[in-house]
């Protein structure tokens, strides 16, 4: 999956992606109206939601539930020139 793919792809399809936590591309369709945080993440559709994720406070106190719900979205890594295949 390529950052192209992300911005443009899955926006078509009305897919919510956000890829955050080096690299790694979760689908939160499903819990981005139940998140309180939900504008936060539909503003970052197929963006980088690294620092934001790591600036809430409240991630650092749910931290175990998070986890269990990023493992359930986890769809890939992003495709970057530091962990693509050479061609």
């Amino acid at each position: 999956m390529t950052r192209r793919n992300l911005r443009s792809d899955f926006k078509k399809c009305n897919v919510t992606l956000v890829y955050c936590m080096r690299y790694q591309v979760y689908d939160v369709s499903s819990y981005v109206t139940a998140h309180p945080g939900q504008e936060a993440i539909l503003r970052n559709v197929g963006g980088d939601s690294t620092e934001g994720f790591k600036q809430q406070a409240a991630h650092r106190v749910v931290k175990n539930h998070i986890a269990s719900l990023l493992d359930k979205f986890y769809v890939g890594l992003l495709e970057t020139s530091e962990n693509s295949e050479p061609s």
